[in-house]
């Protein structure tokens, strides 16, 4: 059994987490694999800090309403 891993970081550094591949019989991988194994944890990367930006941006906008609806 083989698994090769790459850390998903953000675009500042900091570890995400990990994208890995498992393959059921013991070898090296290729040089595409580990484009592959690279490109997509940078993508990962991307599609995480994304999401936590739009969260962010949710929660600000919902504070805001709260705060709105506060006042009147």
């Amino acid at each position: 059994m083989a698994c090769w891993s790459q850390p998903i970081f953000s675009s500042n550094g900091k570890v995400l987490g990990t994208f890995a591949m498992y393959y059921n019989e013991v070898r090296e991988p290729t040089d595409d694999e580990l484009s592959f194994i690279h490109g997509t944890a940078n993508l990962a990367g991307i599609a995480i800090e994304a999401h936590e930006k739009e969260k962010a941006l949710f929660t600000a906008v919902n504070n805001a309403e709260k705060a709105s609806q506060a006042k009147s």
